[in-house]
């Protein structure tokens, strides 16, 4: 468990709950990314791994051994007999309880039983507790509750074996804390051995297994940390979420797991993520469906061991790096990620063996660092992928350290030259090639690849400058010949000015040249030659926060290689006081 520090400006933060946005502002999320460099854990277990069939949609999914992907029945079941469960309405001098399993203190709501209870009604500040022992499995059905808490989440789970937060249909229900809770603010911890019991680091917080169903709407205000913490598995299979946090807004330290639901989410640090390193069969972040608006100052989506997208459609407005885990599985969905530093990064501080895959859905990248980064291999066999690489040199659109295959799919990657790296190599069955321009190719430019009939094989229209280019697709075929054009005019553009489709008039003639084999280097005058493994300039980038080579000898200014994650100092002038924040 790694221990940030953040430094934060009193009466800023006061002055931000009129705007919570504001407070996000003041803060630098942690730049995560990382090593790649063998740790204490070791490679993904495949040992094992057979293939299984997702039960959402049918798809074939590889299953890693050790790791459970999978929702339980009861994580899906969002029913709940209002005759049978225990009333709770809220109030802050006044709570009203009917039935068994709950106890009232003060402004605290303590449930101590296993069972389903349904609460409604407003704490301006006070707590809903959890305390129901090990074995527990207890259902919480909220339908119109508002509940704040100065000295600690406004929801805590001390102990249950599993809690489910049901939200009732048409409910819109809302939890925080506020930006001066005592029980963060200290200057040093005295008890790290004991710190999962006693920091309580988010305004909806859970030491056990927590999921999310139903058919309402969910605000989290995490004011002083994160917005949603579980110490285990965090689980989501419904319902609408609009989080804020000055860290993570989502948390689970086992695993995070989403089938479904709506999010929009603000992070000042990470906006999904699992925080577990010792175990390598937890850690994980798996998306399986679900609609996302995220803008982070961290990772959008960051896991420590495997990171699977199999579904949803996910707009990442603006992050540090996009998508980040030791294995990245991209099986489906459609994402697109703007990041100013990676877009995706197979990297680890732990693992070993690192490598991103992708096999399936949509993916748009548009990144200031690396546009698809891999500390280790890099593969794809399907899906559509499209990058916008950096415009700056020390980054490029692809960047790997092990073998670039592709047996499948289609891949564009535009970005500078000098860090330029293709696919093809190793047991590569597509073929590919990496194009490098006479001079800058300016953004708005339509590039079109059209074969020798003259059809479009792709049309793409830069939105920003490029000196490189790779393009691989089933359309390639070895042996024939081809020409790129730029300033053409494309009768239809899919999303994103891209299309593999339509008609090309006008434009001017860049080069032509033969695909005489699997994977090509093309000069500006048309000449090919063999792309080896590396492309241009070979590997590129050194490890987080320290200087790397580009592969000419250059050695890139600190900093290049990516952020290093850990502590950060988000201080502004003024008071400070020091908030342990745990991640």
């Amino acid at each position: 468990m790694a221990q940030v520090i953040r430094r934060l400006d009193v009466s800023a933060i006061l002055s931000s709950v009129v705007s919570l946005a504001l407070t996000l502002m003041l803060l630098q999320g942690c730049a995560s990314s990382v090593t790649g460099q063998p740790g204490e854990i070791g490679g993904l277990p495949t040992d094992n791994s057979t293939v299984g069939v997702d039960p959402t949609n049918g798809d074939s999914l590889q299953i890693i051994q050790g790791i459970d992907f999978s929702y339980s029945e009861r994580d899906q079941d969002a029913s709940y007999d209002p005759a049978s469960a225990t009333s709770i309405i809220l109030e802050q001098s006044d709570s009203r309880i009917s039935g068994a399993g709950a106890r009232v203190d003060g402004a605290t709501i303590t449930i101590d039983a296993e069972g389903a209870y349904i609460l409604s009604g407003m704490l301006t500040d006070g707590a809903i507790v959890v305390d129901a022992g090990a074995e527990a499995k207890v259902q919480l059905v909220l339908d119109g509750v508002s509940v704040t808490n100065s000295n600690g989440p406004a929801l805590l789970v001390e102990q249950a074996d599993k809690t489910f937060v049901t939200l009732a249909d048409g409910s819109s229900n809302t939890f925080s804390d506020t930006v001066d809770r005592s029980d963060l603010v200290s200057t040093e911890n005295n008890d790290r051995d004991n710190e999962d019991a006693t920091i309580h680091d988010a305004a909806l917080f859970s030491h056990d297994d927590l999921t999310f169903n139903g058919g309402g709407t969910l605000n989290v205000n995490g004011l002083s940390a994160h917005a949603i913490v579980s110490k285990d598995d965090l689980i989501i299979t419904g319902g609408s979420y609009m989080l804020r946090a000055v860290a993570d807004t989502l948390q689970g330290k086992d695993c995070v797991k989403i089938l479904v639901g709506s999010f929009d989410l603000n992070a000042g640090d990470d906006a999904i993520a699992s925080t577990k390193t010792e175990d390598v069969t937890a850690g994980f972040v798996v998306i399986d469906g679900g609609d996302f608006t995220i803008t982070a100052q961290g990772d959008a989506i960051h896991a420590e061991t495997v990171l699977r997208a199999t579904g949803g459609t996910v707009d990442i407005r603006e992050c540090n790096e996009g998508l980040e885990g030791a294995w990245i599985q991209f099986q489906g969905g459609e994402f697109h990620v703007v990041s100013i530093d990676d877009g995706l990064n197979a990297a680890s501080d732990y693992q070993t063996d690192l490598s991103l895959e992708i096999s399936g859905g949509y993916l748009y990248v548009d990144a200031e660092g690396d546009g698809v980064d891999s500390n280790g291999t890099f593969a794809q066999s399907g899906g559509t992928v499209i990058i916008c690489g950096p415009t700056r040199e020390g980054n490029g659109a692809l960047d790997y350290t092990g073998t670039a295959t592709i047996n499948g799919g289609t891949l564009l990657a535009v970005g500078t030259a000098g860090m330029a790296q293709g696919v093809g190599g190793g047991d590569s069955t597509q073929a590919s090639i990496l194009y490098s321009p006479a001079s800058t190719i300016r953004a708005g430019t339509a590039l079109v690849l059209a074969d020798e009939q003259g059809a479009v094989v792709f049309s793409f229209k830069t939105p920003k400058d490029l000196s490189s280019l790779v393009f691989s697709s089933a359309e390639l075929e070895v042996g024939d010949s081809y020409d790129i054009y730029s300033g053409a005019t494309i009768s239809e553009n899919d999303e994103d000015a891209f299309s593999s489709d339509g008609t090309m008039s006008g434009g001017t003639l860049l080069t032509s040249f033969t695909l005489s084999q699997k994977a090509v280097l093309v000069s500006a005058d048309g000449s090919v030659s063999e792309m080896p493994q590396g492309g241009m300039a070979g590997m590129g980038g050194g490890p987080g926060g320290r200087p790397g080579f580009d592969g000419r000898g250059q050695i890139l200014p600190e900093g290049f290689g990516g952020g290093s994650r850990g502590a950060f100092d988000g201080s502004v002038p003024g008071n400070r006081e020091e908030t342990m924040i745990y991640t």
